[in-house]
């Protein structure tokens, strides 16, 4: 952690790591292969970083996602991000849900079920 990092306040990465436990379980009792998560709920995955629109949470313990949009990125680069916090580590710009596709693709995910939380924040959106 770096000195800035010791001046704001954090929630601990074992917090983090409870907490993505307990919703991974969840989804994996529900037969849910990854959330899709956005509003407050997507605070609660990230334990907020600015700029944040939607988030990709996987039920095995592969890293989540955070897509920011891409307007924060002008100031403050990934890397910046990146060192300012401990939660989060695949950090993306984008302006839309075409990095959390990319992802999914990624995680090989096209044909697995998604789950959504935050839905009302997307149609409001």
């Amino acid at each position: 952690m770096n000195q800035a990092d010791a001046r704001l306040p954090q929630i601990s990465v074992n917090e983090r790591d409870r907490r993505y436990a307990l919703i991974r379980e969840e989804l994996r009792n529900a037969n849910v292969d990854c959330a899709i998560v956005t509003g407050t709920n997507l605070f609660y995955v990230t334990n907020v970083i600015l700029g944040e629109m939607f988030g990709l949470l996987p039920a095995t313990d592969d890293p989540p996602t955070v897509v920011i949009n891409f307007r924060q990125l002008a100031d403050i680069s990934v890397d910046v991000l990146l060192d300012m916090q401990e939660w989060m580590r695949d950090i993306r710009g984008g302006v839309d849900g075409s990095q959390i596709i990319a992802r999914i693709k990624e995680l090989k995910l096209e044909k697995a079920t998604l789950g959504v939380a935050g839905y009302a924040s997307i149609n409001q959106a």
